[in-house]
């Protein structure tokens, strides 16, 4: 066993946005809210995507089977250590991502259907995105897309009434009193304050 003072550690808890994963300099891929895009060429699809807690933008990304797919992900986080997931589980696709930090990861379509993508930290509670990966002309039936959304839709209900029994308990608890606390629930908020416009779309 090897112990050290913790205060002779000073490890960075967040990053400037666009930070390289692998380097820690600035990526040539970083990517700003607004600035989530997919690229074509040939068979080669570009994804330029963000990530900040209950949302991966793009939502969806629909690609050719024979394609080869790179996606580069920012971490826009500004809480500390809210480390975020990415996968495409079925796929073997997986990546962790500090706050501010930007990796890629890419792979080949090689199969019909739609997989999900999500993220795999428990970084807050409505936090799964889908990917369609769909030979040209294929497309589910309107059945199987309703029963899909209403699966989706039912989880996100029940996780819903998870959200609301938490921030109860920390409201009567008295939450401010703590500024860690107060720090982590504020931010919460602010994201969980964006739900309405998102089931808008």
């Amino acid at each position: 066993v090897v112990s050290i003072a913790a205060d002779k550690l000073t490890p960075k808890v967040t990053f400037d946005i666009g930070t390289d994963s692998r380097t820690e300099k600035p990526s040539p891929y970083a990517t700003l809210a607004g600035q989530e895009r997919v690229e074509r060429d040939g068979n080669n699809v570009t994804v330029y995507a963000t990530m900040v807690r209950s949302h991966i933008n793009p939502e969806r990304i629909t690609v050719n089977k024979g394609d080869h797919v790179k996606i580069h992900l920012s971490s826009l986080e500004r809480a500390q250590d809210e480390t975020h997931g990415f996968a495409v589980d079925s796929m073997n696709v997986h990546a962790s991502l500090e706050p501010g930090k930007t990796v890629t990861v890419e792979f080949d379509a090689t199969e019909e259907g739609v997989f999900p993508y999500y993220c795999t930290e428990f970084c807050s509670a409505l936090h799964k995105q889908y990917a369609a990966v769909d030979a040209k002309g294929t497309k589910l039936t309107p059945e199987q897309l309703q029963a899909q959304y209403k699966k989706i839709v039912d989880t996100n209900k029940a996780t819903d009434a998870v959200i609301q029994t938490v921030v109860k308990y920390l409201k009567e608890k008295g939450y401010e009193k703590y500024p860690a606390v107060n720090s982590m629930v504020t931010d919460a908020l602010d994201q969980y304050g964006k739900i309405p416009e998102v089931k808008s779309k």
